[in-house]
């Protein structure tokens, strides 16, 4: 818009300075009068100098734009007045200014097309990005949702783990402290029973006179009495194994381990109860008698096998409870329980890593499993 003004500008200027139109030669310039005509040298009519006075006449005929004015001599014909906008520079002005608008108001409509592209290039530029930006933040928070996922479903799984192992040791303690109560008993009384077998025997051997020991029958029936609570807790022995097995399936080991043993009690029982019994009858001072010295030795030929028997029970019963002692808790304090001495050096501990071993052994080789499974006795059995 400046520059329109400023080009206006320059065309007027010279229009305002240009000089009024001038007659053609020959004759004088006229005035101008306020009505636009032409006057005289003198008043209108007769001169002073008696010379005939000037009139404006009507324009010619035609499309001629000049008026004729009557001077002193001839006619004059002169331009007629023209406006200060009718004037040619002032119209080039005009036209000039407005073209050059015109070409202001294009290259200002061409800048702003040009300025919206620029703009709506941007606005699409920016609109790209943001949606690629939205993309990418879609598809990292599908990861980071995905990872959390992921994350909160191990940590849960780690921690059900965790619960179910500790639920485990926990099953596992509480498994052992069963265990251990009824095989503590059974090994008590399983050494109670034995001990008192021993002293039954003895009675007779050694005693001198009636009087200074108790009645016989009441030390058979007591050792009677022992006996059968320890086979009763042997079975409940027995009945862990069946429940718990579970656990590790190589404690099966001991169901055939403790019914060997349990075999081999019950036969030597048979014996030495029937001669305990006749033993029985035997009056104050009547032991020497040969029949009586008879029982009596048999008796005590019965006894050993009997305490074998029961002592190889009871190893038995303790081998089964620190296997199941390394079995249950092992894991919770790192460290693992070891065999006593035996107090029989012919005997040899049954163990979970060598359960195959033991497993045809009392299956195959014991009085016991040859009877249940039928399997024909070997000269050199050793159990």
């Amino acid at each position: 818009m400046r520059v329109v003004v400023f080009v206006l500008f320059l065309l007027t200027v010279p229009a305002l300075a240009q000089t009024p139109p001038q007659p053609p030669s020959g004759g004088k310039p006229s005035d101008t009068t306020q009505g636009g005509g032409v006057s005289t040298d003198g008043p209108t009519g007769t001169s002073p100098g008696g010379t005939d006075s000037i009139s404006p006449v009507e324009p010619l005929p035609g499309n001629n734009p000049l008026r004729t004015v009557k001077g002193k001599n001839k006619d004059v014909q002169v331009e007629p007045p023209v406006g200060f906008w009718q004037t040619p520079q002032v119209q080039g002005a005009v036209t000039g200014a407005v073209i050059a608008g015109i070409f202001s108001v294009v290259s200002i409509l061409g800048s702003l097309a040009i300025q919206r592209r620029q703009v709506k290039a941007q606005y699409d530029l920016l609109n790209r990005q943001l949606e690629k930006q939205q993309e990418l933040t879609g598809k990292q928070l599908d990861t980071q949702r995905e990872l959390l996922t992921t994350q909160l479903k191990t940590q849960g799984e780690n921690t059900e783990r965790s619960n179910r192992h500790s639920e485990g040791l926990k099953l596992k303690k509480d498994i052992y402290e069963e265990i251990a109560k009824v095989s503590s008993l059974a090994q008590k009384d399983l050494q109670t029973t034995g001990t008192l077998a021993l002293l039954y025997a003895n009675r007779f051997k050694f005693r001198t006179s009636m009087t200074l020991i108790a009645p016989v029958h009441e030390e058979y029936g007591k050792w009677a009495d022992i006996h059968f609570k320890a086979m009763g807790e042997r079975i409940e022995v027995r009945d862990t194994i069946a429940r718990w097995n579970v656990i590790d399936p190589r404690i099966r080991v001991f169901e055939y381990a403790i019914a060997s043993r349990s075999y081999d009690v019950e036969q030597a029982y048979s014996g030495f109860s029937s001669v305990g019994a006749l033993c029985m009858m035997i009056k104050p001072g009547e032991e020497g008698l040969p029949a009586n010295k008879n029982r009596i030795e048999e008796l005590s030929i019965l006894m050993v096998p009997l305490l074998k028997a029961y002592q190889r029970l009871k190893l038995t019963i303790e081998d089964y409870q620190r296997e199941l002692q390394n079995v249950t808790l092992s894991e919770l304090y790192g460290n693992k329980a070891t065999q006593l001495d035996a107090t029989d050096p012919s005997y040899k501990s049954v163990t979970l890593d060598e359960e195959e071993y033991w497993t045809k052994y009392f299956k195959e080789e014991t009085p016991w499993g040859r009877t249940t499974f039928g399997k024909p006795e070997k000269p050199n059995d050793k159990s």
